[in-house]
Formats: C-alpha cells, sequence, structure tokens
C-alpha cells in the first residue's frame, strides 16, 4: 500500500526549555507527531485514488 520513507524534520527552540535532555524529548515527540500526521495525509491521498 504504502512503500515510502516518511521523514519530516522538527525542531524545537532553545526557549522552550534549558535543559538538552528535556529539549531532545520534546523534539523527539514534534517529529513522531509530523511523521505520523504525514503518513495519515498519505493514506488518505492514497485512498481517494481508489
Amino acid at each position: 500500500m504504502l512503500n515510502e520513507t516518511i521523514v519530516t524534520p522538527y525542531t524545537e527552540d532553545f526557549s522552550s526549555t534549558f535543559l538538552a535532555a528535556e529539549r531532545l524529548r520534546l523534539a523527539n515527540e514534534g517529529a513522531i507527531r509530523r511523521n505520523i500526521e504525514t503518513f495519515i495525509n498519505a493514506l488518505i491521498e492514497k485512498s481517494s485514488g481508489f
């Protein structure tokens, strides 16, 4: 059905938190959210072609 790699960059601003570990966690969570959103949109686009 979907055979492609989804890569969506996401960065967290330094102002969001001073601690690097916390900023990394927030950036990872943001990237996961964007990847899921992109994946769902890709599925919608593919399914509308049927």
